[in-house]
């Protein structure tokens, strides 16, 4: 590559400017790849926090809905009907708020996991969604390719 050049010790220069710039370029690479398995091991363990608190939810929303349903089976039971039908579609609502707080607040846990980690490692961060996004879009212009043809 360096053959053209006369001068020995620029010669010298340039191939060892480029052999720092391989092995610069090799270090960057090892660095990208020790964030991401970092990053990824970040989100498999907030995932894994967030599916034990929706199963422990699930429990405790399961014991709420064997409870709803004694309570109609007692309601049921008696003489009063229509006067309870009232305070059951109340009971109703209650748990389907408490049941819809429940996810909403999950939700937003999982949302801050994500934002955290998305805040310590920003410039990775963007490096993966901007690699995403261009094989999404290299994926797509080719299966948009294969349907005209």
């Amino acid at each position: 590559m360096f053959n053209l050049i006369k001068n020995p010790e620029l010669k010298e220069n340039a191939e060892d400017l480029v052999d720092n710039a391989k092995v610069r370029a090799k270090q960057i690479k090892n660095e990208i790849t020790d964030d991401v398995e970092e990053i990824s091991a970040e989100v498999k363990k907030s995932a894994t926090q967030l599916g034990k608190k929706v199963k422990a939810k699930s429990a405790e929303t399961k014991q709420e809905a064997e409870s709803f349903l004694s309570s109609i089976k007692r309601n049921l039971d008696s003489d009063k009907i229509s006067d309870k039908s009232t305070e059951i579609a109340e009971q109703l609502v209650v748990f389907t708020d408490s049941i819809k707080e429940e996810l909403i607040d999950a939700f937003k846990a999982s949302i801050a996991g994500t934002e955290k980690v998305v805040r310590t490692r920003t410039l990775l961060s963007l490096s993966v969604a901007v690699g995403a996004g261009l094989a999404l879009g290299y994926v797509l212009a080719k299966s948009g390719t294969t349907e005209e043809a």
